[in-house]
C-alpha cells in the first residue's frame, strides 16, 4: 500500500516523510559513486611514479638553490623555486583543476543532503529543547547552531524547510540571549514604519532598544537592540539592523518571500549582529 499526504494548506500530495529519507539515500548512493570515481581520478594522478618523477625535478634543484644561497638575493631564491614547483606541476595541473572542482562538488551536495536530513530532525529537536528550562536551552547553543548551518545549506524548496528553520532561529536566538522579561512587556506593533538616513554600524536611523516588538508591512532604516523581534507574515525589510535579538516568525509552512529572504539571512548568519539591506 502506497503512502501519502495530503498538505492541509494547498491540498497536493507531499512526500511523506519515508519517501524523503528514500529519496536522501538514492541521492547518497549517487554520491558515493562519483566521490568514488573522484578519488580514483585522483590516485591516478598522483600516482607513486608521478610523485616520484616530480621528487626527481625538484628535489635536486632544491639542493642548488640552497648551495648557492649566500651568493643570491632572497627575492631571487623564491622565484626560482616557484619556477621549478610550476614545471613540475604542469603535467598535472588541468588534472588538479578538475579533481579540485569535483570535489567541491561532491562536498556540496553532501552539504544539502545534511541540510534536507536536519529539516526532518529539526522538528522533534525543536519539540524537545523548547521544553528545557532557560538555562539548559542555553547549554545547548553549540548544537542549535551547527543545526542552523545545515538548513541554511538545505536546497530552498525542500519541504518543511521555513517552518524548521523559523524553530531553530526562536529557540537558538533565545539560548544566546535571555529576553525573557523584556518578551513579557506589551507588544508594540511597528506597521509600515519608514526612517531616512539609515548609516554607520549602529543604524542611526533609528535605534529601537529593550522593545517587545512585532513588524507588519515594510520597516525601513531601524535598528533593533536586545529585543524581542515578532515577524507578522507581511513584514519587508529594508536597510534593518538586528543586534543580540529574540526572532519569533509566524507558523507557516509556505511563507511569502519576503519571510522566506529574512529567514535566508537569519540562517546563515551568527544572529549577534545582522543587518537586511533589502527583502
Amino acid at each position: 500500500m502506497q503512502e501519502f499526504q495530503i498538505g492541509l494548506d494547498t491540498g497536493a500530495c507531499v512526500p511523506t516523510a519515508k519517501e524523503q529519507i528514500e529519496a536522501i539515500e538514492l541521492r547518497l548512493d549517487t554520491v558515493d559513486g562519483r566521490l568514488d570515481a573522484v578519488l580514483g581520478k585522483a590516485k591516478k594522478t598522483f600516482s607513486w611514479k608521478r610523485l616520484g618523477l616530480l621528487a626527481l625535478k625538484i628535489i635536486p634543484s632544491t639542493f642548488l638553490i640552497l648551495g648557492f644561497l649566500w651568493h643570491v638575493v632572497g627575492l631571487e631564491v623564491d622565484k626560482r623555486i616557484d619556477t621549478k614547483l610550476v614545471a613540475a606541476f604542469a603535467p598535472v595541473k588541468d588534472d588538479l583543476i578538475q579533481v579540485h572542482k569535483d570535489i567541491q562538488q561532491v562536498s556540496g551536495e553532501i552539504r544539502e543532503l545534511k541540510g534536507i536530513v536536519s529539516v526532518l530532525q529539526a522538528p522533534a529537536i525543536a519539540s524537545k529543547f523548547s521544553k528545557l528550562p532557560k538555562e539548559q536551552l542555553k547549554s545547548r547553543r553549540d548544537e542549535l547552531k551547527e543545526i542552523k548551518s545545515n538548513l541554511a545549506a538545505a536546497p530552498k524548496d525542500t519541504p518543511n524547510l521555513w517552518p524548521a528553520g523559523f524553530q531553530v532561529i526562536t529557540l537558538l536566538s533565545q539560548a544566546m540571549y535571555q529576553l525573557e522579561t523584556i518578551g513579557r512587556q506589551p507588544l508594540t506593533t511597528l506597521d509600515n514604519m519608514r526612517i531616512a538616513g539609515f548609516g554607520g554600524p549602529a543604524g542611526r536611523g533609528g535605534v529601537v532598544n529593550g522593545r517587545n516588538v512585532l513588524l507588519k508591512n515594510t520597516i525601513e532604516g531601524l535598528a533593533f537592540e536586545n529585543s524581542v523581534v515578532h515577524f507578522d507574515a507581511s513584514t519587508r525589510l529594508i536597510n534593518v539592523q538586528f543586534t543580540h535579538c529574540v526572532f519569533i516568525f509566524p507558523q507557516d509552512a509556505n511563507p511569502p518571500q519576503p519571510l522566506q529572504q529574512i529567514g535566508a539571512t537569519l540562517l546563515a548568519s551568527d544572529l549577534e549582529n545582522v543587518r537586511i539591506t533589502a527583502g
